[in-house]
């Protein structure tokens, strides 16, 4: 079998679940001139065979992905001085990464994302100078990030997320990692401030920190990272207002600051980002009126700005009138800091609670029905206009709660959501006023309480 030099089983339905099954892997061994074997994607499963760390050194492409294999990275490993890329990414594989992983000096891309690896990362990781690509995301490393990673130069994608990280971001390392272009740290429990060197790193296009605990103030030197497109802080500790120098990032398609302790108003500046479609900045301390500005962003589909305290009328154009866009500008001004909301008591679980004809009115605005408007309905007898505007009210309610149950997976489409908005409004409509039909200009209509619920802040 030496003249085997490429045998390409990616994306099959190949079978197997023992040793037996997976001889055929220890037999490849012999091919001495192998320089690309590749069982990517397909449904082997049992004991990774060990004899890969014997295979042939000139072999430069293992691509061993998404499959099922256990047990353990082979121990020789880098043996396969060759090797320019090698992912083990999407299996069931335990202990840790090989400590002499670095003697592998043309390794250009390594990936152990989405397995079940433990320990550190290796002080060696640092001698591979060549790497471009180096994800270990979705597995159960820990401790801080080495230092010896100053000398991947050539680094354009690092994936650390959804790991037990901790410690600082390291600025001195980063600002050595010029090439970078995707930084994914989320999912960590990094703290400290962002250093500052962040906003060195001139060809950065995803900066995802999200999910840790970093606290301070959000550096405006991100500013720094002009061709940024995806910046996500949410689920941190930052304080402070938001920069105004993150105006300059034009390209910004995705940014997220949720779940934080924000404060200040919208910055002006934001007027230049047109291209954005996600803006999240949901669960924080943000006030002042919602900037008119965001009706121009023909882009933007989902706006949350829920949980906060800004005032004033809603925008009626742009993303404020897309009814298959997703808008939520819930809770400002009733934040769910009462008595009523401990012991895991969540507002979505209040709301559920509360989502009868009995106790609907304890989740919406009171000043929705004015005191003239009931005696009216009363005065001209017609108590079941009353009630059938509380069903109005409790369809909208049980909408939002549809569409905000844990899993995206559960949640309704934006077309049945659409479709049944307008149900419900073509129903409130026609009970009007005293049983007289009404017609609702979308300019009269003021920020919901609950999304397509009418209120003012």
């Amino acid at each position: 079998m030496n003249a085997l030099f490429h045998l390409n089983l990616e994306e099959n339905h190949f079978q197997a679940s023992d040793a037996k099954d997976l001889s055929f892997i220890d037999s490849l061994v012999n091919c001495s001139n192998l320089q690309v074997f590749s069982i990517y994607m397909n449904d082997l499963e049992g004991v990774l065979p060990l004899s890969l760390a014997n295979f042939s050194k000139e072999l430069w492409f293992l691509g061993m992905a998404y499959n099922h294999f256990s047990g353990i990275i082979p121990h020789g490993i880098e043996n396969l001085i060759s090797l320019n890329i090698m992912h083990f990414t999407g299996n069931d594989l335990t202990g840790q990464i090989p400590e002499h992983i670095g003697n592998i000096p043309m390794l250009q891309s390594l990936g152990f994302g989405d397995n079940k690896l433990t320990g550190y990362i290796p002080s060696s990781i640092g001698n591979l100078t060549q790497l471009v690509d180096f994800n270990i995301s979705r597995n159960k490393f820990e401790g801080t990030i080495p230092s010896t990673m100053k000398n991947l130069h050539h680094l354009t994608k690092l994936n650390l997320s959804d790991n037990s990280f901790s410690g600082r971001i390291p600025g001195e390392i980063f600002s050595q990692l010029l090439s970078l272009r995707v930084l994914d740290l989320a999912n960590n429990s990094f703290n400290g401030t962002i250093p500052s060197e962040i906003g060195g790193l001139i060809n950065l296009q995803q900066l995802l920190l999200n999910g840790n605990e970093l606290s301070g103030e959000i550096p405006g030197s991100i500013s720094g990272c002009a061709i940024l497109e995806d910046l996500n802080l949410q689920g941190n500790l930052f304080t402070g207002s938001i920069p105004s120098s993150l105006g300059n990032l034009k390209g910004l398609r995705n940014l997220n600051f949720s779940d934080n302790s924000l404060s200040g108003g919208i910055p002006s500046s934001f007027s230049n980002l047109k291209f954005l479609e996600v803006l999240s900045l949901s669960n924080n301390s943000l006030s002042g009126s919602i900037p008119e500005f965001l009706e121009d962003f023909k882009f933007l589909t989902v706006l949350d700005l829920s949980y906060n305290d800004f005032h004033g009328e809603l925008p009626v154009k742009g993303v404020f009138g897309n009814s298959s866009a997703v808008l939520s500008v819930a809770g400002n001004g009733e934040r769910p800091v009462d008595e009523r909301f401990k012991d895991g008591m969540t507002m979505r679980k209040f709301v559920e609670i509360c989502a009868s004809h009995d106790r609907i009115m304890e989740v919406i605005d009171q000043s929705m029905f004015s005191r003239e408007q009931e005696d009216g309905d009363i005065e001209h007898g017609d108590i079941s206009s009353a009630r059938k505007k509380i069903e109005c009210l409790v369809s909208v309610v049980a909408l939002g709660i549809a569409c905000s149950v844990e899993s995206p997976n559960d949640r309704l489409g934006m077309n049945d959501v659409a479709a049944q908005m307008h149900a419900v409004r073509d129903k409130f409509v026609e009970f009007g006023v005293h049983g007289v039909k009404q017609e609702v200009s979308p300019a009269k209509l003021t920020i919901p309480l609950i999304v397509g619920t009418p209120r003012r802040i």
